[in-house]
């Protein structure tokens, strides 16, 4: 299954915590926060890691995929995981926890552009 959000207006944008310092870290195959946060991200959405049992945890993580949590200050608000094989990147899932879908720490850049 594959979905996608549309953001269609900066109205749309909700205020994040007061530090806004996004961090992406990496974390080992197995790890309870990648576990937790996959199923987290994946709920609103009926992913099968909603509803994971042991095995499938198992499985999913011997995909050789790496892992990073994304946070903002000490808050897990999202999940980066990348397939890499020699010289080839692919990203298998980015996504953010439900509360922090459309928060101004994620999205402003994308309606106010680079900067000069």
């Amino acid at each position: 299954m594959r979905t996608h959000l549309e953001m269609t207006s900066p109205d749309n944008l909700r205020p994040s915590s007061q530090s806004a310092v996004i961090t992406f870290e990496e974390r080992p195959p197995g790890d309870r926060g990648v576990r937790d946060t996959v199923a987290a991200v994946g709920k609103p959405y009926g992913w099968r890691c909603a509803s994971r049992d042991e095995q499938g945890w198992v499985d999913y993580f011997n995909s050789g995929r790496r892992y990073w949590l994304i946070t903002d200050g000490d808050r897990t608000i999202g999940l980066l995981e990348l397939d890499i094989v020699g010289q080839v990147v692919e990203i298998d899932t980015f996504g953010l926890v439900p509360e922090a879908v459309a928060s101004r720490c994620v999205t402003r850049r994308s309606w106010t552009g680079p900067p000069s």
